[in-house]
């Protein structure tokens, strides 16, 4: 059991670091694409949504692939947490990785969503005021379920060190900021700083104790 244990926490560690590098390249794709590109993350506008996909189809496709890549590697991240607070609470562990399951599963249904309109399946990419409320429903849904998995690692996972209370601190910290990035657009941005830092120093802090 421990050499399992030992097992999932470098290699989940490891995944969650890859994460942490995939979101700073989504990042440039999406910088890459302009101002529209939010719309890929808070869609709110059909023809905004629609001018994208017809504008940047290539980047919007490469930005979904990595999503996709993304999400593989964050639930090897979320994996690894688990696998932290196993020995402290069982069932801490069990449930936030029920959450973050529903994540990923919400987080593809998302992305397969706009892959299909960035692809024109079925013809052109027709963008209508319900496919945007369908996709914000989504996504809402999907950063909640993160919330609540964030939440009970935070609760569980034990503070050996400074950087086990960073940790702990920004799984806390993740969803008021990412509640907050619902209704306010700068929150946004800080939603992807605290993600990027709590993938890459939770991957870190899993691959140190996977040494010891």
């Amino acid at each position: 059991m421990q050499v399992e244990r030992q097992h999932l926490l470098r290699w989940g560690g490891l995944s969650g670091m890859l994460a942490a590098l995939i979101l700073a390249v989504m990042t440039a794709v999406g910088l890459a694409a302009g101002p529209a590109s939010t719309q890929l993350l808070r869609p709110t506008d059909p023809a905004l949504l629609a001018d994208l996909m017809a504008r940047y189809g290539g980047t919007v496709q490469a930005s979904i692939l990595l999503d996709d890549l993304f999400v593989v590697a964050y639930t090897g991240g979320f994996v690894a947490l688990a696998a932290l607070v196993w020995p402290r609470s069982r069932w801490l562990a069990a449930m936030a990785m029920v959450w973050a399951l529903v994540t990923a599963f919400l987080d593809f249904g998302e992305n397969a969503r706009l892959l299909i309109l960035a692809q024109g399946v079925g013809g052109g990419a027709e963008v209508t005021a319900s496919t945007v409320r369908e996709l914000a429903l989504i996504g809402q849904l999907k950063f909640s379920c993160s919330h609540l998995a964030t939440f009970l690692f935070a609760l569980g996972l034990p503070r050996w060190d400074r950087l086990s209370w960073t940790v702990t601190i920004l799984l806390f910290l993740f969803p008021v900021v990412s509640t907050l990035a619902f209704a306010v657009e700068l929150a946004g941005l800080a939603r992807l700083l605290v993600m990027g830092l709590l993938l890459a120093l939770g991957g870190w802090l899993a691959w140190k104790r996977s040494q010891e």
